[in-house]
Protein backbone atom coordinates (compact mmCIF):
# COMPACT_ATOMS: atom_id res chain seq x y z
CA UNK A 1 0.00 0.00 0.00
CA UNK A 2 2.94 2.19 0.96
CA UNK A 3 4.84 1.77 -2.25
CA UNK A 4 1.57 2.43 -4.43
CA UNK A 5 1.27 5.68 -2.47
CA UNK A 6 4.41 6.62 -3.27
CA UNK A 7 4.27 5.77 -6.87
CA UNK A 8 1.86 7.95 -7.32
CA UNK A 9 3.08 10.85 -5.42
CA UNK A 10 5.92 10.39 -7.71
CA UNK A 11 4.09 10.05 -10.65
CA UNK A 12 2.23 13.68 -9.40
CA UNK A 13 5.48 15.23 -9.12
CA UNK A 14 6.93 14.08 -12.35
CA UNK A 15 3.76 15.39 -13.74
CA UNK A 16 3.80 18.66 -12.25
CA UNK A 17 7.46 19.35 -12.76
CA UNK A 18 6.63 18.42 -16.14
CA UNK A 19 4.20 21.40 -16.83
CA UNK A 20 6.68 23.61 -14.93
CA UNK A 21 8.94 23.12 -17.07
CA UNK A 22 6.49 23.09 -20.64
CA UNK A 23 5.13 26.59 -19.00
CA UNK A 24 8.75 27.99 -18.86
CA UNK A 25 9.61 27.55 -22.39
CA UNK A 26 6.49 28.31 -23.27
CA UNK A 27 7.37 31.91 -21.30
CA UNK A 28 10.86 32.02 -22.40
CA UNK A 29 9.93 31.89 -25.89
CA UNK A 30 7.36 34.43 -25.21
CA UNK A 31 4.47 33.03 -27.60
CA UNK A 32 1.17 33.32 -27.20
CA UNK A 33 -1.68 30.64 -27.41
CA UNK A 34 -5.28 32.75 -26.92
CA UNK A 35 -8.60 32.22 -28.00
CA UNK A 36 -10.70 35.09 -26.71
CA UNK A 37 -14.14 37.00 -28.05
CA UNK A 38 -15.04 40.75 -27.19
CA UNK A 39 -13.22 40.52 -24.29
CA UNK A 40 -11.97 43.06 -21.96
CA UNK A 41 -8.31 44.89 -22.88
CA UNK A 42 -7.41 44.05 -19.69
CA UNK A 43 -8.66 40.60 -18.87
CA UNK A 44 -7.04 39.98 -22.34
CA UNK A 45 -3.87 41.08 -21.29
CA UNK A 46 -3.77 38.90 -17.79
CA UNK A 47 -4.06 35.78 -19.56
CA UNK A 48 -1.10 36.87 -22.14
CA UNK A 49 1.03 37.96 -18.89
CA UNK A 50 0.41 34.58 -17.23
CA UNK A 51 1.30 32.54 -20.51
CA UNK A 52 4.38 35.14 -21.57
CA UNK A 53 5.64 35.70 -17.47
CA UNK A 54 6.15 39.41 -19.10
CA UNK A 55 4.75 42.67 -17.03
CA UNK A 56 1.87 44.23 -19.56
CA UNK A 57 0.83 47.55 -18.16
CA UNK A 58 -2.62 49.12 -19.32
CA UNK A 59 -2.78 52.97 -19.47
CA UNK A 60 -5.64 54.16 -17.66
CA UNK A 61 -7.01 55.73 -21.05
CA UNK A 62 -6.86 52.39 -22.82
CA UNK A 63 -10.55 50.73 -23.16
CA UNK A 64 -11.50 48.36 -25.39
CA UNK A 65 -13.10 44.77 -26.37
CA UNK A 66 -10.69 42.18 -28.15
CA UNK A 67 -11.09 39.20 -30.14
CA UNK A 68 -8.18 37.07 -30.59
CA UNK A 69 -7.57 33.43 -32.06
CA UNK A 70 -4.00 32.82 -32.34
CA UNK A 71 -1.64 29.66 -31.72
CA UNK A 72 1.72 29.89 -30.72
CA UNK A 73 2.09 33.51 -32.19
CA UNK A 74 5.10 36.02 -30.35
CA UNK A 75 3.83 38.52 -28.07
CA UNK A 76 4.87 41.60 -29.80
CA UNK A 77 2.75 40.02 -33.27
CA UNK A 78 -0.25 39.99 -30.67
CA UNK A 79 0.62 43.37 -29.53
CA UNK A 80 0.29 44.73 -32.31
CA UNK A 81 -3.18 43.07 -32.86
CA UNK A 82 -4.29 44.29 -29.32
CA UNK A 83 -2.90 47.99 -30.15
CA UNK A 84 -5.20 47.79 -33.42
CA UNK A 85 -8.53 46.81 -31.68
CA UNK A 86 -8.09 48.92 -29.07
CA UNK A 87 -6.86 52.51 -30.76
CA UNK A 88 -3.62 52.65 -28.73
CA UNK A 89 0.10 51.93 -28.94
CA UNK A 90 2.39 49.54 -27.61
CA UNK A 91 6.35 49.80 -26.58
CA UNK A 92 8.85 48.05 -24.57
CA UNK A 93 10.59 50.08 -21.83
CA UNK A 94 13.72 49.82 -20.30
CA UNK A 95 13.87 51.82 -17.04
CA UNK A 96 17.38 52.79 -15.66
CA UNK A 97 16.27 52.98 -12.11
CA UNK A 98 17.81 53.47 -8.76
CA UNK A 99 15.44 51.38 -5.68
CA UNK A 100 12.52 49.52 -5.64
CA UNK A 101 10.65 52.53 -4.97
CA UNK A 102 11.46 54.69 -7.98
CA UNK A 103 10.52 51.36 -9.99
CA UNK A 104 7.08 51.37 -7.95
CA UNK A 105 6.58 55.17 -9.47
CA UNK A 106 8.08 53.81 -12.67
CA UNK A 107 4.86 51.62 -12.98
CA UNK A 108 2.26 54.03 -11.70
CA UNK A 109 3.74 55.97 -14.26
CA UNK A 110 3.13 53.75 -17.18
CA UNK A 111 -0.86 53.17 -15.65
CA UNK A 112 -1.56 56.96 -15.53
CA UNK A 113 -1.73 56.72 -11.97
CA UNK A 114 0.75 59.62 -11.81
CA UNK A 115 2.50 62.48 -13.01
CA UNK A 116 5.97 61.03 -14.01
CA UNK A 117 7.66 64.33 -13.66
CA UNK A 118 6.55 64.61 -9.77
CA UNK A 119 8.00 60.98 -8.77
CA UNK A 120 11.41 61.22 -10.49
CA UNK A 121 10.77 60.00 -14.01
CA UNK A 122 10.48 63.16 -16.22
CA UNK A 123 12.07 61.60 -18.90
CA UNK A 124 9.05 58.78 -19.59
CA UNK A 125 6.73 62.28 -20.14
CA UNK A 126 7.80 64.37 -22.98
CA UNK A 127 4.97 64.63 -25.25
CA UNK A 128 2.87 61.33 -24.83
CA UNK A 129 5.48 59.26 -24.06
CA UNK A 130 8.42 59.50 -26.24
CA UNK A 131 8.29 62.98 -27.75
CA UNK A 132 10.34 65.93 -26.76
CA UNK A 133 11.56 67.49 -24.03
CA UNK A 134 14.02 66.60 -21.45
CA UNK A 135 14.35 65.71 -17.94
CA UNK A 136 17.89 66.87 -16.38
CA UNK A 137 20.62 64.85 -16.89
CA UNK A 138 19.85 61.08 -19.11
CA UNK A 139 18.28 62.65 -22.28
CA UNK A 140 14.74 63.23 -23.66
CA UNK A 141 12.29 61.19 -22.71
CA UNK A 142 11.83 57.91 -23.64
CA UNK A 143 14.36 57.64 -26.62
CA UNK A 144 12.53 55.43 -29.29
CA UNK A 145 12.89 52.75 -31.17
CA UNK A 146 11.01 52.22 -34.29
CA UNK A 147 14.09 51.67 -36.71
CA UNK A 148 14.54 47.98 -38.36
CA UNK A 149 17.55 46.54 -36.65
CA UNK A 150 20.39 47.00 -38.47
CA UNK A 151 21.41 43.24 -38.18
CA UNK A 152 18.12 40.84 -39.20
CA UNK A 153 19.28 38.52 -36.45
CA UNK A 154 18.68 41.44 -33.87
CA UNK A 155 22.31 41.60 -32.52
CA UNK A 156 24.67 44.46 -31.55
CA UNK A 157 27.92 45.11 -32.91
CA UNK A 158 28.91 48.73 -31.92
CA UNK A 159 31.54 50.56 -30.86
CA UNK A 160 31.08 53.59 -27.92
CA UNK A 161 34.11 55.24 -26.97
CA UNK A 162 33.44 57.91 -24.21
CA UNK A 163 29.90 59.13 -24.70
CA UNK A 164 26.87 60.58 -23.12
CA UNK A 165 24.06 58.47 -21.46
CA UNK A 166 22.21 60.13 -24.38
CA UNK A 167 24.32 58.97 -27.33
CA UNK A 168 24.41 55.27 -25.91
CA UNK A 169 20.48 54.88 -25.88
CA UNK A 170 19.96 56.35 -28.90
CA UNK A 171 22.53 53.95 -30.33
CA UNK A 172 21.20 51.08 -28.66
CA UNK A 173 17.14 51.31 -29.35
CA UNK A 174 18.60 51.16 -33.05
CA UNK A 175 18.56 47.16 -32.72
CA UNK A 176 15.03 46.88 -30.78
CA UNK A 177 11.28 47.73 -30.66
CA UNK A 178 11.96 49.99 -27.78
CA UNK A 179 12.33 52.89 -25.00
CA UNK A 180 14.95 53.40 -22.64
CA UNK A 181 14.30 55.66 -19.63
CA UNK A 182 16.91 56.62 -17.46
CA UNK A 183 15.26 57.99 -13.93
CA UNK A 184 15.83 61.65 -13.34
CA UNK A 185 19.73 62.67 -12.38
CA UNK A 186 20.82 59.31 -14.13
CA UNK A 187 24.16 60.57 -16.13
CA UNK A 188 27.71 59.47 -17.24
CA UNK A 189 30.22 58.23 -20.05
CA UNK A 190 29.84 55.15 -21.77
CA UNK A 191 32.19 53.00 -23.12
CA UNK A 192 30.88 50.11 -25.39
CA UNK A 193 32.08 47.51 -27.28
CA UNK A 194 29.79 45.23 -28.64
CA UNK A 195 29.96 41.89 -30.85
CA UNK A 196 27.52 40.21 -31.82
CA UNK A 197 25.68 40.95 -28.39
CA UNK A 198 22.19 41.07 -27.26
CA UNK A 199 20.54 43.54 -26.16
CA UNK A 200 20.03 42.37 -22.61
CA UNK A 201 23.63 41.72 -21.88
CA UNK A 202 24.22 45.14 -23.78
CA UNK A 203 21.75 46.81 -20.85
CA UNK A 204 23.66 45.12 -18.34
CA UNK A 205 26.94 46.53 -19.22
CA UNK A 206 24.72 50.20 -19.59
CA UNK A 207 23.34 50.39 -16.52
CA UNK A 208 26.41 49.44 -14.27
CA UNK A 209 27.98 51.99 -16.38
CA UNK A 210 25.74 54.94 -14.77
CA UNK A 211 25.16 52.99 -11.57
CA UNK A 212 21.74 51.82 -12.18
CA UNK A 213 19.70 48.74 -12.02
CA UNK A 214 17.49 47.72 -15.23
CA UNK A 215 13.95 45.83 -16.22
CA UNK A 216 11.82 45.39 -18.71
CA UNK A 217 8.25 46.32 -19.03
CA UNK A 218 5.62 46.31 -22.13
CA UNK A 219 3.31 48.85 -21.79
CA UNK A 220 -0.08 49.96 -23.97
CA UNK A 221 -0.50 53.77 -24.09
CA UNK A 222 -3.51 55.68 -25.47
CA UNK A 223 -2.69 57.82 -28.58
CA UNK A 224 -3.92 60.62 -26.30
CA UNK A 225 -1.47 59.76 -23.55
CA UNK A 226 -3.47 60.69 -20.23
CA UNK A 227 -4.56 63.84 -21.65
CA UNK A 228 -8.77 64.24 -21.75
CA UNK A 229 -11.01 65.07 -24.27
CA UNK A 230 -11.34 68.35 -23.84
CA UNK A 231 -7.66 68.86 -24.00
CA UNK A 232 -5.90 71.58 -26.14
CA UNK A 233 -2.75 71.03 -27.85
CA UNK A 234 -0.16 73.46 -27.82
CA UNK A 235 -1.04 74.12 -31.61
CA UNK A 236 -4.45 75.76 -30.72
CA UNK A 237 -6.13 72.26 -31.71
CA UNK A 238 -7.48 69.54 -30.36
CA UNK A 239 -4.55 67.04 -32.51
CA UNK A 240 -1.85 66.63 -30.54
CA UNK A 241 0.12 64.80 -33.19
CA UNK A 242 0.58 68.31 -35.18
CA UNK A 243 2.50 70.76 -33.61
CA UNK A 244 5.24 73.29 -34.89
CA UNK A 245 8.94 72.59 -33.39
CA UNK A 246 10.27 75.52 -31.56
CA UNK A 247 14.08 76.23 -32.41
CA UNK A 248 15.19 74.67 -29.34
CA UNK A 249 13.63 71.83 -30.11
CA UNK A 250 14.62 71.51 -34.20
CA UNK A 251 18.70 72.44 -32.73
CA UNK A 252 18.11 69.50 -29.55
CA UNK A 253 17.08 67.12 -32.74
CA UNK A 254 19.59 67.83 -35.32
CA UNK A 255 22.15 66.98 -32.12
CA UNK A 256 20.82 63.72 -31.55
CA UNK A 257 20.84 63.04 -35.60
CA UNK A 258 24.64 63.79 -35.36
CA UNK A 259 25.04 61.42 -32.32
CA UNK A 260 23.52 58.95 -33.66
CA UNK A 261 25.07 59.15 -37.16
CA UNK A 262 28.74 58.78 -34.62
CA UNK A 263 27.29 55.40 -33.71
CA UNK A 264 26.68 53.84 -37.14
CA UNK A 265 28.35 52.11 -39.55
CA UNK A 266 29.12 54.20 -43.02
CA UNK A 267 26.39 51.90 -44.88
CA UNK A 268 24.02 52.75 -42.12
CA UNK A 269 24.98 56.08 -42.10
CA UNK A 270 23.92 56.55 -45.79
CA UNK A 271 20.99 55.44 -45.40
CA UNK A 272 20.26 57.82 -42.23
CA UNK A 273 21.17 60.36 -44.99
CA UNK A 274 18.80 59.34 -47.53
CA UNK A 275 15.82 58.82 -44.81
CA UNK A 276 16.55 62.11 -43.74
CA UNK A 277 16.25 63.80 -46.48
CA UNK A 278 12.79 61.78 -47.46
CA UNK A 279 11.37 63.53 -44.59
CA UNK A 280 12.81 67.08 -44.60
CA UNK A 281 11.47 66.96 -48.57
CA UNK A 282 8.31 65.63 -47.07
CA UNK A 283 7.99 68.45 -44.42
CA UNK A 284 8.39 70.86 -46.98
CA UNK A 285 5.67 69.56 -49.29
CA UNK A 286 2.29 71.23 -49.63
CA UNK A 287 -0.59 69.13 -47.83
CA UNK A 288 -1.67 68.51 -51.74
CA UNK A 289 1.93 67.25 -52.66
CA UNK A 290 2.12 65.08 -49.42
CA UNK A 291 -0.82 63.29 -50.38
CA UNK A 292 0.15 62.70 -54.13
CA UNK A 293 2.99 61.03 -52.68
CA UNK A 294 1.44 59.37 -50.28
CA UNK A 295 -0.78 57.67 -53.28
CA UNK A 296 1.94 56.91 -55.02
CA UNK A 297 3.88 54.53 -52.25
CA UNK A 298 0.51 53.14 -51.57
CA UNK A 299 0.78 51.55 -54.95
CA UNK A 300 3.73 49.61 -54.27
CA UNK A 301 3.88 46.11 -53.75
CA UNK A 302 5.75 45.86 -50.83
CA UNK A 303 3.06 47.92 -49.03
CA UNK A 304 -0.08 46.64 -50.39
CA UNK A 305 0.87 42.95 -49.23
CA UNK A 306 1.82 45.12 -45.69
CA UNK A 307 -2.01 46.48 -45.86
CA UNK A 308 -3.11 42.91 -46.78
CA UNK A 309 -1.91 41.02 -44.64
CA UNK A 310 -3.03 43.54 -41.76
CA UNK A 311 -6.35 43.50 -43.60
CA UNK A 312 -6.81 39.61 -42.98
CA UNK A 313 -5.31 40.04 -39.32
CA UNK A 314 -7.90 42.98 -38.54
CA UNK A 315 -10.91 40.30 -39.85
CA UNK A 316 -9.72 37.27 -38.11
CA UNK A 317 -9.07 38.48 -34.87
CA UNK A 318 -12.24 40.77 -34.72
CA UNK A 319 -15.95 40.80 -34.90
CA UNK A 320 -17.80 42.53 -37.44
CA UNK A 321 -19.61 45.12 -34.19
CA UNK A 322 -15.76 46.25 -33.51
CA UNK A 323 -14.67 46.42 -37.25
CA UNK A 324 -17.66 49.05 -37.46
CA UNK A 325 -16.40 50.74 -34.57
CA UNK A 326 -13.14 51.34 -35.41
CA UNK A 327 -14.45 52.28 -38.46
CA UNK A 328 -16.37 54.99 -36.58
CA UNK A 329 -13.53 56.03 -34.26
CA UNK A 330 -10.91 56.36 -37.06
CA UNK A 331 -13.76 58.87 -38.74
CA UNK A 332 -13.82 61.06 -35.83
CA UNK A 333 -10.07 61.25 -35.68
CA UNK A 334 -9.84 62.57 -39.19
CA UNK A 335 -13.07 64.99 -38.61
CA UNK A 336 -11.39 66.50 -35.64
CA UNK A 337 -7.61 66.74 -37.73
CA UNK A 338 -9.71 68.63 -39.94
CA UNK A 339 -10.92 71.06 -37.63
Amino acid sequence: MKKTVLKTLLLALAVILLYGTYLAVRAHSNLVTLNVHNADVREVVRKIEWQTWESIFVNQGVEGKITLNVHKVPLEEVLNIIQEQASCRWSAYYPLYTSGKSLVSFKKSLRGDVNPSEVGWTNLVARSFGGFGRGGPGGPGGWGGGNNPPNDNGLITMQIANKDLEVATTALTRYAEAKIVPEDGTDGKVMLALKDSTFSRAMDLLSKQVHRKWTKYYALQSWRGNRRGGDVADNGTNDFNRFELTDEQRAAMEKRFQEQLETMSPEERAKAEERRQRMEAMRNMSPEDRQKMFQQMAQSPEFKARMESRMMNGILNSTPDQRVERAQRAAARQARRGQ
